[in-house]
């Protein structure tokens, strides 16, 4: 798999994760445990060779624990529902 397949590969989801605004939940959410973001720096330069996977260097992750609910970057929580505002590719939350 070239890094080009790859970037078009991230790209495709980020579309699918747009499309998917919020989802229910049958439970009360009384925490979240994590948040995940991934991170690009637009100051570091990316990896220019398109026949091998050699990372990429200009992206980074956060990860926050316990966060409170008005400070979580990805989610809202309203009326029993989940509704995802800044959640890219590799994204991740977990609730309790």
């Amino acid at each position: 798999m070239t890094a080009n397949h790859l970037i078009s590969q991230v790209a495709e989801l980020q579309l699918l994760s747009l499309r998917l605004n919020s989802c229910k939940c049958s439970d009360d959410i009384v925490d979240i445990l994590f948040e995940v973001k991934t991170v690009e720096n637009p100051n570091i330069q990316g990896n220019e060779d398109t026949e091998r996977l050699g990372g990429m260097p200009q992206f980074s992750v956060e990860i926050y624990e316990h966060v409170p609910f008005d400070k979580c970057d990805a989610v809202t929580i309203h009326d029993g529902k989940i509704n995802f505002k800044v959640f890219t590719s590799g994204s991740v939350v977990a609730f309790k």
